[in-house]
């Protein structure tokens, strides 16, 4: 298994993920998202265009996202990408029970979607001695 299979399959068994931002005075600003769709390539999310986070990842859209389970971290940073195709906000939103129970329709004028690309990431588990590590 790849680096990157790797990440993305520990990603998708350990959902809830903190992202950190940047907010207007160049500090650090970090909360929790579940990502709603992981591919070999991507993560999917979803937010609103009425949070705090959606407005620092418009002013700077640089992330980085940390998922941690049974000693073992996983690190993805990059630039989000608000450009998804209808067809997967469309799947993001049938498959996940609190969007449709907040949001009428999964293209309304408040519900936004963001991906980010699995290409700069670091593995480092503290399972093995010494701790292993390995980037994408």
């Amino acid at each position: 298994m790849t680096t990157k299979q790797f990440i993305a399959k520990f990603i998708s068994e350990n959902r809830n993920l903190s992202v950190a931002t940047v907010d207007q005075k160049g500090r650090p600003a970090v909360r929790v998202f579940q990502v709603m769709k992981v591919d070999e390539d991507r993560l999917y999310f979803a937010t609103t265009t009425e949070k705090v986070v959606y407005k620092q990842m418009k002013m700077n859209p640089n992330i980085e996202v940390l998922a941690y389970a049974n000693n073992v971290s996983v690190r993805v940073k990059g630039k989000v990408s608000f450009n998804l195709a209808t067809e997967i906000k469309r799947e993001i939103f049938d498959s996940n029970k609190i969007l449709k129970f907040l949001y009428k329709t999964f293209d309304n004028n408040i519900l936004t979607y963001f991906s980010l690309d699995l290409t700069e990431g670091e593995v480092f588990d503290l399972n093995h001695m010494p701790p292993k590590r390995e980037f994408l």
